[in-house]
């Protein structure tokens, strides 16, 4: 099952997880749901321990659904997730499942030796142990955490983000390519992928006024807007930075090492991205002017 429309209510299977640490072959996830102030919204899970729910959603045309079509059901789907993960604190909700090709933590143990005991033409005796290799062995751990979603949140960001979405000024244009960012980030499975489309999302929602700062304004910028002198935002930049880089030896970072601090700073990075993005979705102007252009990163 995939998708299924029974008498109005649309039933898909999407994966839940933790973008910072999404299944992997060595990790799986057990993740526990609540909806609260349900009406249109469900959700629940399909198989033990796996990451797979049943996502359900009622009287889909009240919800803005344009149409029955498969691409409109796909479209109404990708918002209602959208919705869904930036109203998450933890979870998130995706389509696909997240690669699990990584390889599993392996290790190396000895194994009892099977030995026999000879006599030499001396008489004394000696042990002969036949070679044997070591055994390997793979462990998996299982990542457990719970999270709440808001159903009224939930709706109140959709009916937002349709209205960016049906906006054609120069600030709904940058929102809507920097919420297609976040839903990347959320739901792409690898975490340094997820770091960098979560942060792109960050840039573009704080610049969607149309002034492309950078550096330490860009950071002043984040700041003012969530009313908080104290966010690391240049530590994220600068860390950002770094792993666009990764392949680069000057960088002194590498893959493995980027996916381990990507894991402790992505929850951080994700929590401002929404925040910022919440924001603009509830003061975005919408109204069209006669003349609109992209502006220049103001002087320092």
């Amino acid at each position: 099952m995939d998708i299924s429309m029974v008498e109005g209510t649309i039933t898909k299977r999407v994966y839940v997880y933790d973008p910072a640490q999404p299944p992997t072959a060595g990790r799986s996830t057990n993740a526990t749901l609540t909806v609260t102030n349900s009406n249109h919204l469900s959700i629940s899970k399909l198989d033990g321990t796996t990451p797979i729910f049943k996502l359900s959603i009622t009287k889909a045309r009240s919800l803005g659904l344009s149409s029955f079509e498969n691409s409109d059901i796909n479209k109404f789907i990708q918002m209602i997730i959208l919705a869904c993960n930036l109203i998450m604190k933890k979870a998130a909700f995706s389509t696909t499942l997240p690669d699990s090709s990584h390889a599993e933590i392996s290790i190396e143990k000895p194994t009892p030796i099977p030995t026999k005991t000879e006599k030499t033409s001396t008489g004394d005796k000696v042990s002969l142990a036949d070679h044997v290799g070591p055994i390997r062995d793979s462990m998996s751990t299982i990542v457990g955490f719970t999270d709440v979603l808001d159903e009224t949140q939930a709706l109140d960001t959709l009916q937002n983000i349709q209205t960016v979405y049906n906006s054609n000024t120069m600030e709904s244009h940058n929102l809507q390519k920097a919420l297609k960012a976040y839903l990347d980030g959320t739901t792409t499975g690898n975490t340094v992928t997820a770091f960098q489309h979560i942060y792109e999302s960050l840039e573009l929602a704080g610049n969607s006024d149309g002034y492309n700062d950078t550096g330490k304004r860009f950071d002043k910028k984040i700041c003012g807007i969530l009313e908080n002198n104290h966010l690391p935002i240049g530590i994220l930049r600068e860390f950002n930075n770094r792993i666009k880089h990764i392949d680069d030896h000057r960088q002194r970072i590498d893959y493995k090492d980027a996916m381990k601090r990507t894991t402790k700073k992505i929850s951080e990075l994700r929590s401002i991205a929404t925040s910022v993005m919440l924001h603009k979705l509830t003061s975005v102007d919408i109204t069209v002017r006669e003349t609109q252009s992209y502006k220049q990163p103001r002087n320092k």
